[in-house]
C-alpha cells in the first residue's frame, strides 16, 4: 500500500517556522477540521495557509491595539505600573478577540 507523501509546502519561503498565531490556528484547525487539515498539508499548502493567517492575524492585533488605545487612551500618570497594567488588559482583550477572529476565519473558509 502506497502512503501519500506528505509535504508541508509547495514554497521555501513558507518552511519557517509557525509563531504563536499560526500555532493556535493549526491545532484548532487540527483539533476541528481533520479532514481539511490533512488535504491542505497533503496538497502541501498547510503551511502558506498557516503563514498567511499568521499574517493577518498579526496586522488585525495592532490595528486592534491601536482602535482600543484610542477609545481607551493611556491613563494620564507617570506612575509605570499602571501604564503597564493598562497596556497588558488591552493586549489581552485584543488577543482574545484575534484568537475568535481566527477561529471564524477557519470556520468560513
Amino acid at each position: 500500500m502506497n502512503t501519500p507523501l506528505v509535504q508541508m509546502s509547495n514554497q521555501k519561503e513558507f518552511d519557517q517556522p509557525l509563531q504563536d498565531y499560526g500555532m493556535i490556528a493549526k491545532e484548532y484547525l487540527k483539533e476541528n477540521y481533520p479532514f481539511r487539515y490533512t488535504n491542505l498539508m497533503t496538497e502541501g499548502d498547510l503551511m502558506e495557509y498557516l503563514h498567511n493567517l499568521q499574517k493577518w492575524a498579526i496586522n488585525q492585533e495592532m490595528n486592534l491595539e491601536q482602535q482600543a488605545l484610542k477609545v481607551n487612551p493611556y491613563p494620564n500618570t507617570e506612575n509605570s505600573s499602571q501604564l503597564s497594567n493598562h497596556l497588558k488588559v488591552i493586549q489581552s482583550q485584543v488577543r482574545e478577540q484575534v484568537i475568535l477572529e481566527i477561529q471564524s476565519q477557519i470556520n468560513n473558509p
